[in-house]
């Protein structure tokens, strides 16, 4: 009973202690960085300095100063060494509003998680994509080098995957032969254009892929319960910060705190879960709630929708667009694992509800003691 009680009672006393404290220790963080940015568009923090080598902040400035627009970038620990941030996919409309010029806003947490907006500038990438697209791209990547590509990606529009260790590119790009494939079918998209569009957006909606999945990156316990109590702070913040804040971002914040207490060491599907909750929290405190890419939920917000094979059926599934377009060409994108197989070919709540992305009451679900059985 006692145990109950104070699970209940976190996330009221985490809101009461950050009233104070913590709105102020976000200010003086942005405005630190605002500062810096000012007289040079590269910030890496100090906590962050230790990650990325010399030559990686020299290929990023290189990259900046090749733009033809205006490029500012933050890299720097999200929370745990930075705490007081809210969540860290808002920080580059936070270092806008401060800084008030229009450019490319790019926030790369040390994960390597990058997170982008563009301001009154063209892109040649959606921004919605990035996180996604670096992750798919540049699997091993530090924080420096998954900014340098960031960059590249929104100023050129151009892919470019390297093999993950041991495997296969997600894209593998050929500018020369593209190019010249190019040239040659000009006539033939002009006059079929529309009938390819029809085609693409009836695989989008159908198409099941053939090939195994594959494996995303590995799970790391301690760098996902880390960064879930510094987003969970920051997430404390805004709520405490709202004026009248939704209940089911409260819900799926109690839902997190839970998870994170009940969570083993070795527990990452649980404490990605939370992660994932607590992102669907701040979602919906911004009036977007949104559900997660159903393959691997670190893609962040599905923006998109496909056909998947569950079982004996197939569903209509959210996924990132990625994710969605491998989908549509026959390939199978790269799944969270549990065990040795894809996550939701397991009998775990996780793969019950997606992380979300099939069910919005995974809060609810954990709250009632779901994730234990």
């Amino acid at each position: 009973m006692a145990r109950t009680c104070t699970i209940l009672l976190m996330p009221v006393l985490a809101v009461a202690l950050c009233l104070s404290a913590t709105p102020a220790q976000a200010d003086e963080r942005v405005n630190a960085m605002v500062k810096a940015l000012r007289t040079d568009p590269v910030f890496v923090s100090g906590a962050a300095s230790r990650s990325v080598p010399p030559a990686q902040i020299r290929a990023l400035r290189r990259a900046v100063a090749a733009a033809r627009v205006r490029v500012f970038v933050v890299v720097a620990p999200a929370f745990g060494g930075e705490p007081g941030l809210g969540t860290f996919d808002s920080l580059p409309d936070l270092l806008h509003d401060r800084l008030e010029r229009d450019g490319i806003y790019l926030a790369v947490e040390l994960g390597p998680s990058v997170h982008g907006q563009a301001f009154g500038v063209p892109v040649r990438f959606d921004t919605g994509d990035l996180r996604s697209a670096v992750y798919d791209d540049r699997p091993e990547a530090g924080p420096g080098e998954a900014a340098r590509y960031a960059v590249e990606l929104l100023t050129t529009g151009r892919r470019d995957a390297v093999p993950r260790r041991g495997g296969e590119a997600t894209v593998q790009a050929a500018p020369v032969v593209a190019a010249g494939l190019a040239t040659g079918a000009l006539g033939f998209a002009a006059a079929g254009w529309p009938w390819i569009a029809m085609r693409r957006r009836r695989r989008e909606q159908s198409a099941a892929p053939q090939a195994a999945l594959a494996a995303a990156p590995p799970l790391d316990p301690r760098v996902l319960r880390d960064r879930a109590h510094g987003q969970l702070a920051g997430l404390s913040a805004a709520l405490a910060a709202a004026d009248a804040p939704p209940t089911p971002a409260f819900d799926a914040y109690a839902a997190a705190s839970k998870l994170l207490e009940d969570a083993d060491e070795d527990d990452a599907l649980a404490l990605l879960a939370a992660l994932e909750l607590v992102r669907r929290a701040d979602a919906t405190l911004r009036g977007r709630p949104s559900a997660p890419c159903f393959f691997d939920p670190r893609h962040g917000a599905a923006n998109t929708r496909t056909r998947w094979r569950l079982g004996r059926e197939e569903a209509d599934i959210p996924a990132c667009r990625p994710c969605a377009r491998k989908v549509a060409k026959g390939r199978a994108p790269a799944a969270v694992q549990d065990g040795g197989l894809p996550y939701f070919e397991r009998d775990t709540l996780w793969a019950r509800t997606g992380f979300g992305a099939l069910d919005d009451q995974l809060a609810a679900r954990v709250l009632g003691g779901e994730a234990r059985r």
